[in-house]
């Protein structure tokens, strides 16, 4: 990509940056709608009590649904870190909050916040005016036995009753039970006292530390038995809890501690059941999920559906504890369809994944990109690509159609191909260790099991350089060889990072004495040394496209001296030469030793007539190659995920400037959607004939491989010439005149 594309890329994404944050208009997305205490809008209580609040908020996606705490503030503000919300709906929370220890009427206000810590993201303020009475305690009354009485044991209590009494000789106490039972979350039982009246029920969700009234069943507490019943605002989140009950009679006595009513319960996530998917695959693009969702306790509330693994959802219909939507058209592929449901207190349960699978068309192959590294591996002439053996190529190819499995065979090996995720890419690792030309073929299945395969741009390993003595022609092991490339920017020669493009340098030659380099443009020079030799470099060379280095390097052993010594024998001495005596390569030899690709019949044959096509572009005109009949053409290939196809699109826009009336510039981007294509060239400010194969069904007949890719059509529709590769402007406007 150039680096005025690069540069284009940035500009305009900070600007659209700058607009979206400028533009974007403030919501609030949370608001307090109500809140209780101890489930009124007032209560009185006894200094220092301990209150239940209850608030409600809504949450909205404008701004960010979150709500993760809450403050309250009587005399000063204080966080609780409740439940995560973090989805747009009303939710109600409920958290203990302490009365002043002073009597005296108080305002309770209440912020809900988008973080754990009550620090980001304030909701409105909602407060309660007057909302805490706190008055003088009043004791509760207890027996005052006679001297010397003995009280009478009370009835011993039952895991849902209680009740109990003491006499004494002169005085006696009666104590009311109560009883407790459970229906969904609605709590209910009967208070009772063997003389007198109960006055009033009350009930705890933390072991007695906080109370709250319950509800007569006749509206008042006024008769020796009453039943009651009550609804905790507390929403109970799974796992398992514990409630207790007390009375209390006309005469302020109140049950027994240890007569309490207790009821222990286990509230379980809802259970979520996705109907079976029938059938599956299917042609159907609009399809109907359903299922069951259910409840130990509480009612569902919602249900939402998945496509996408739990990426995005959708609100299904509710009727009863069955759920269902009817999705919207949905394009061929494989889709993870998974259901969740929230309860009235917001646990929530998750079905297991069921892949529903659209078949609507075949597995299509569109184009694709060789890399070594960072540097783009471009086919040659003949449609080749050349790399070189122990590199470790990538090759990142389109696919549409629901694939859900490829390979990629070059001779006699298979490479395994895996999914980018969220795009119709797929990526690999490809590595050769014996020379030659070898032929690849993509094989792809999709998820109902149709297979597709095609031919690729076939591989040509290119024999290693090598390093040998001059002297006998064997080879070198353990030579360094070391690539350098002038660095423009400062004016000096630098060691090549190869590790940038895949590959070591230096290089120690192996026991062959092989080294192998693919060099991308630049202006370089090779330096070779081994122990003992005089050092080699090549002459200064320039590359204008990727080239692979196969020199021969022929060293010269430095010079001996021999004396012959009595007793010590003959001595040989190696005379270190200084680096002005190094030798030096002819720069052609550099690539002498090159390999000759062979016509293995790929790609589309010139001198045929063009393939006919009807795409739409971004009008919703069709168009075909008749209407560009009786003009010079050239049809080039892209997809804006490969970025030999960015650069390509800008020089395509400043070429088409140039045209005269009867020639035209018509671009495919295969495999993009729509939206993105427009986008892109709005973008850019591009303009010039332009359409898209969502699909990528032209990749087949015009047999389409790395990207990008032209054909040159003259004024009678045959197919001219093609090229692989980006083509400069003024190579693009040669090639055209030439049609003329």
């Amino acid at each position: 990509m150039s680096n005025f594309c690069l540069k284009s890329v940035l500009i305009f994404t900070l600007v659209i940056s700058s607009f979206l944050l400028l533009s974007t208009p403030v919501y609030a997305a949370r608001t307090i709608n109500s809140a209780t205490l101890n489930g009124s809008s007032s209560v009185t209580v006894a200094p220092s009590a301990s209150i239940t609040a209850r608030v409600t908020v809504t949450t909205t996606a404008i701004g960010g649904p979150n709500w993760f705490s809450t403050s309250w503030d009587i005399s000063g503000a204080n966080c609780v870190n409740h439940a995560n919300h973090s989805i747009a709906g009303t939710y109600s929370e409920s958290f203990t909050i302490t009365a002043p220890g002073s009597p005296g009427t108080y305002n309770v206000s209440f912020i809900a916040w988008q973080d754990d810590a009550c620090s980001s993201g304030a909701s409105n303020t909602f407060t309660l005016t007057g909302g805490i009475i706190v008055s003088s305690p009043t004791p509760t009354p207890g027996a005052t036995p006679t001297p010397g009485a003995t009280p009478t044991p009370g009835a011993s209590p039952t895991s849902s009753s209680s009740s109990g009494s003491d006499t004494g000789s002169s005085t006696t106490v009666i104590y009311p039970s109560t009883t407790l039972n459970i229906q969904g979350l609605v709590f209910w039982g009967t208070a009772s006292i063997s003389q007198g009246v109960i006055n009033s029920v009350e009930y705890s969700l933390d072991e007695g530390n906080s109370w709250s009234q319950a509800s007569p069943k006749d509206e008042k507490f006024d008769e020796s038995q009453e039943d009651y019943t009550f609804s905790p605002p507390s929403a109970f989140t799974s796992g398992t809890h514990k409630i207790i009950t007390k009375a209390k009679s006309s005469d302020n006595v109140y049950t027994l501690s240890a007569n309490y009513a207790v009821l222990i319960f286990t509230i379980t996530p809802p259970k979520v059941t996705l109907d079976e998917i029938s059938p599956n695959p299917t042609k159907n693009q609009t399809p109907t999920l359903s299922g069951t969702a259910t409840s130990s306790f509480l009612k569902i509330a919602t249900v939402q559906i998945s496509l996408d693994e739990g990426k995005t959802w959708f609100l299904a219909e509710l009727a009863g504890n069955k759920f269902s939507l009817t999705a919207q058209l949905l394009e061929d592929g494989n889709y993870p369809v998974k259901a969740k449901a929230f309860d009235e207190a917001g646990n929530t349960g998750e079905s297991e994944t069921e892949i529903m699978i659209i078949d609507t068309i075949p597995p299509i192959i569109g184009g694709n990109v060789t890399a070594l590294g960072s540097q783009i591996l471009i086919p040659d002439s003949s449609g080749t690509i050349r790399t070189i053996a122990g590199a470790q190529n990538t090759i990142i190819m389109s696919m549409r159609g629901g694939v859900t499995e490829a390979t990629l065979d070059v001779e006699n090996k298979t490479f395994a191909l895996a999914p980018i995720e969220d795009t119709n890419l797929w990526s690999g690792k490809i590595e050769f260790y014996k020379e030659g030309q070898k032929p690849a073929k993509i094989i792809a299945i999709d998820g109902a099991g149709n297979t597709i395969e095609r031919n690729l741009s076939p591989f040509l390993i290119e024999k290693s350089g090598s390093v040998i003595n001059s002297k006998d022609n064997t080879p070198l092991k353990s030579a360094q060889v070391t690539l350098y490339l002038f660095e423009t920017t400062s004016n000096t020669w630098v060691i090549w990072e190869g590790s940038t493009f895949g590959q070591k340098n230096p290089q120690e030659t192996n026991e062959d004495g092989n080294y192998s380099y693919i060099a991308p443009p630049g202006r370089y020079y090779l330096e070779v040394k081994a122990l003992g030799f005089r050092t080699m470099n090549s002459e200064i060379f320039d590359l204008a496209n990727n080239t692979t280095l196969v020199a021969t390097f022929p060293l010269f052993p430095n010079p001996r001296i021999a004396l012959r010594l009595p007793i010590l024998g003959e001595l040989n001495f190696v005379i270190p030469l200084p680096l002005y005596f190094a030798q030096t390569l002819n720069k052609n030899e550099l690539w002498k030793h090159q390999q000759t690709s062979d016509s293995l019949e790929f790609g589309i044959k010139k001198g045929i007539k063009l393939p006919d096509f009807s795409l739409a572009n971004f009008q919703s005109k069709i168009i075909s190659p008749s209407d560009y009949k009786d003009r010079s053409l050239v049809l080039t290939f892209l997809s804006i995920w490969a970025p030999a196809s960015i650069e390509q699109t800008l020089i395509l826009n400043e070429a088409s400037q140039l045209l005269n009336e009867n020639q035209s510039i018509l671009a495919i981007f295969l495999q993009d959607s729509p939206g993105e294509v427009e986008t892109f060239m709005k973008r850019g400010h591009y303009d010039f004939d332009t359409v898209v194969d969502k699909n990528g069904i032209t990749t087949a007949d015009y047999q389409i491989s790395t990207l990008p890719q032209h054909l040159f059509i003259d004024r009678e529709g045959t197919i001219y010439d093609t090229f692989i590769g980006v083509l400069s402007k003024q190579e693009l406007l040669e090639k055209l005149k030439s049609l003329d």
